[in-house]
């Protein structure tokens, strides 16, 4: 999440992350773009149907915590 604290010390005032769940494979993928490397917030396990939280999920609600710190001021 190096991205997001380089992003936040060049004071930035939005954060994107491009997907929201990913299956256990990083995919889906888009077709002849090449090898993805994407992440999810959230990771599903497609047999199962269960999901867990990833590391990015964790980094986002720290930042939101920082952003809420600040009194949603920019």
């Amino acid at each position: 999440m190096r991205t997001g604290i380089e992003i936040i010390r060049n004071y930035s005032k939005s954060f994107v992350l491009w997907n929201m769940a990913l299956d256990e494979n990083n995919g889906p993928f888009v077709p002849g773009f090449g090898t993805s490397t994407c992440r999810g917030l959230l990771k599903v396990e497609q047999q199962s149907k269960q999901f867990q939280y990833t590391l990015d999920y964790y980094a986002l609600a720290h930042f939101q915590q920082m952003r809420a710190a600040q009194g949603g001021k920019a």
